[in-house]
Parts: structure tokens; sequence; C-alpha cells
């Protein structure tokens, strides 16, 4: 994933409207950056980062939404919103064909054409999607939404409504984070309950996930903001997100899997001989190996979420914020992953 633009000119202890008009345009020119390598360019980083810095912007919209006249954002949050969810498809499509390809690479059985079969399948759907993508007139036209975006932030942002919700436009953008973090942390909270130690309750894990990602991205724009303690807090949120992610596209693999392994087997009953039939070998032991690296993640993402349970993940970060030291805790690593 591509690191986020610096920010020049950007100062913590600005008030909120300006820091934030300067975060919207940077976060701006960042998708549109990587949205104009986009065409004639099938690197699937390219597509990766480009829908990651639409995640960033839509997240600055989600947390700040407050500041917008509710009927005039709608309008320009929306062509946004779709555009990520054009990417969806095939940025899930190379996610998929990487991991079987991984897989693929490392198989020692000898028995692999049900596999290579599935995997060429998948192969032949990323490319048809990209095909399809690249089509889509709605790809082409998003470039005209730049200007709108631009000239949103200069009409509201420069002019801000007098009550707001959550903020306070009386207080710089720093100060801001007291009122910010306690709402955010607050709506991934409320799934912890039904989602640890619940393997199976693949949605609520999802939307878990998805309302820890605009606490993760608002986390990373206030790093500079605060110190180590601060850091460590959004290391576990990210953290969290990664795995999670990963458990995500494991199920749906799975699933992916699990139909092929049906079309098999329903190949093979029309077959009269033994040697016209295929294995399925190499599919079962392939969901075998993703069912217990699904377990494993979701044990390590179940003793993460225990923790910010245990020590109170909240106070952590409000005593962050407030620059009252807290006890040292284990570092977290760092991962690449994100969906």
């Amino acid at each position: 994933m591509a690191r986020a633009f610096e920010i020049e000119g950007f100062d913590v202890h600005n008030n909120l409207t300006d820091c934030l008009h300067l975060l919207f345009k940077t976060k701006t020119e960042e998708l549109f950056f990587h949205y104009d390598q986009l065409f004639g360019n099938n690197d699937i980083e390219i597509l990766h980062n480009t829908r990651v810095s639409s995640r960033r912007l839509i997240a600055l919209f989600k947390v700040f939404r407050s500041l917008f006249p509710l009927r005039k954002y709608l309008k320009i949050y929306q062509p946004l919103y779709d555009f990520k969810n054009l990417l969806g498809p095939v940025r899930e499509n190379d996610v998929l064909l990487k991991m079987i390809g991984d897989y693929v690479s490392g198989y020692i059985q000898q028995d692999v054409k049900a596999v290579m079969l599935f995997f060429a399948k998948l192969k032949n759907d990323n490319i048809t999607a990209r095909e399809k993508l690249y089509r889509n007139k709605e790809l082409k036209d998003f470039a005209n939404h730049k200007k709108r975006l631009l000239k949103f932030y200069d009409k509201y942002l420069l002019n801000p409504k007098k009550k707001i919700k959550i903020l306070d436009i009386n207080v710089n953008f720093k100060e801001n984070a007291t009122l910010i973090f306690p709402v955010l942390y607050e709506k991934v909270k409320r799934y912890i309950e039904n989602v640890n130690n619940h393997p199976r309750n693949k949605n609520e894990l999802h939307r878990m996930r998805i309302k820890a990602k605009p606490l993760r991205y608002t986390m990373e724009l206030y790093l500079k903001a605060y110190g180590n303690d601060f850091k460590k807090g959004y290391d576990e949120i990210k953290l969290f997100v990664e795995k999670t992610g990963d458990i995500h596209d494991i199920d749906i693999i799975s699933e992916y899997v699990t139909s092929y392994l049906k079309e098999l087997r329903i190949y093979n009953e029309t077959q009269k001989g033994k040697k016209e039939k295929i294995s399925t070998k190499s599919l079962r032991i392939y969901l075998d190996f993703l069912k217990e690296k699904r377990k494993k993640i979701f044990k390590d993402s179940c003793e993460l979420i225990s923790k910010w349970d245990t020590e109170d993940f909240k106070s952590r970060m409000e005593n962050s914020i407030s620059g009252i030291p807290i006890y040292e805790t284990t570092e977290v690593p760092d991962s690449s992953h994100d969906l």
C-alpha cells in the first residue's frame, strides 16, 4: 500500500476548518494522482493505491460530515463512494488470485489439476473484470468530480456552519481529537461482544472492520500530534483492520472454492470412467489449509480486542491525547495487507 501523501503546511495547532480544508484538498490530490495512473496500466498496485486513497478521503467525509449541509454532502459524497465500490470487484479478484497463486507456488502434492483449474478460472475472471472496469463510463467520468470536490471544500470548509455536532470549530484541530476519538471507538467497541470468540459471526466481524477503518485513517492524521502511546494505539487498530481483512479474504475465497468444488463433482458424475474424472483432493486440502489459517488469525484478532477491553483502550487513548503517561505495552508488528 502506498504511503499517504505528506501534507505541506499542515499544523495541528491551527483552527479546525483550516486544517480540514488542507486535509481534504491533499487527500483529493492523492486520490487523483493514483487515479490518473489507472489508464493504460494493468499494475495491480496502482488500482490498490487508488482504492486505498479513496477510502482515506471517504473516512474524512464520514468523520467530519456534520460540517456540511446534509443534501449537499450526499450529492458530493455519493460519486466518491460509488467510485470506491466500482474498483472493489477487481481489487478483490486481484487479492484472491494472489492468494491461490502463492499457495500453488508452494504446493507439494502431485495431484494439482483441480486447484490449477480453479486458478485458471480466477485468472480468466480477473481479466474479464479488469476489461469491464476500464470500459466503464463511470470510471472515466470520475475525472470530472475533482473540480466539484475542490469547489465544495472552498464553499463549506472556509465558511462552516455555526452549529456542528461532536466537533468544536472554536478550538484547534488537535484539541478536537478529544471529541472525535471516543465517538469513533465506541462505534467499533459495540461489536466486540458479538465478535470476540464467535468465529461464525462473519457479518458482525466485517461490520466491525468497516467501523474501524475511519478510526484508523483518522488516527493516521494525528500521529505527529501525539506521542508514542498514541502511536501504539494506532498500530493496534491498524493491525486489527489488516487481520480482519485477511479473514474476510479467506471467507470469500473459501466460498469460491466450495462453489467450484461442487461444479467439479457435478462434472465427475457425468463421467463413466475413473480416468475421466477429476480428483477434488487438492481443493479439499486447500479448504482445510484456509480453515486452519483463518482459525489462527481469528484467535490473534480476539486476543487483540480482548486487550482493548482489559486494558481499557478508550482510556488509554484519552490519556495519550491529554499527555498522561501510559505504562509500556507490547510493540505491535506491522503488516502490509489492505483490501
